[in-house]
């Protein structure tokens, strides 16, 4: 999987109850290293759908990153472990990055809880689900919408990423974006 895709740091198969079988890096698996607690782990047993971590440091690379997680499913369809590729999370903010939105518009990107994963200003991690942009996104796929944030008007398009639950939103300045 590696190989095909760039963008993936590692990848490693995990028993049912999170230990290392095998990785992509040719290494022996570490008997140190569990994934059963994180979430997107005990998420992909449950559903036994692909689940998606937010932002972490990688226990196998230590580098900040997102998981994915595929159930490894028998033959009565219950999952017997799973599959779990690292994406390097420098890679999605350097694609973002790709597309500037005018002089000083931006994109950023949240989960589904409001936590920022890539802002050029603030902190990833930081919740922003107090200010008034995050409130118009909830319950909505995508839409734009106008509003006033630090003195300044702004407009801002976003969509939600299914099926991450996370917000692409873009803003820029309403003089800007729309000038006279």
């Amino acid at each position: 999987i590696v190989k095909l895709d760039p963008d993936l740091l590692i990848a490693a198969t995990v028993d049912r109850s999170g230990r290392q079988i095998a990785r992509s890096d040719r290494q022996l698996p570490d008997p140190t290293i569990n994934y059963a607690d994180r979430p997107y782990f005990a998420s992909a047993l449950s559903t036994k759908q692909t689940a998606f971590s937010d932002t972490q440091a990688s226990r196998t690379t230590g580098i900040l990153s997102i998981a994915i997680a595929q159930p490894i499913l028998d033959e009565h369809l219950e999952p017997q472990g799973l599959v779990i590729a690292a994406v390097d999370l420098q890679k999605l903010i350097d694609l973002i990055r790709q597309y500037p939105v005018g002089e000083t518009g931006f994109s950023f990107l949240l989960n589904s809880k409001g936590d920022i994963l890539y802002h050029p200003t603030r902190n990833i991690g930081e919740n922003l689900t107090h200010l008034t942009p995050f409130k118009l996104l909830q319950n909505r796929d995508s839409g734009a919408d106008q509003y006033e944030l630090d003195g300044q008007n702004i407009v801002s398009g976003f969509a939600v990423i299914k099926p991450t639950g996370w917000f692409l939103v873009v803003r820029q300045p309403f003089n800007e974006a729309l000038p006279d």
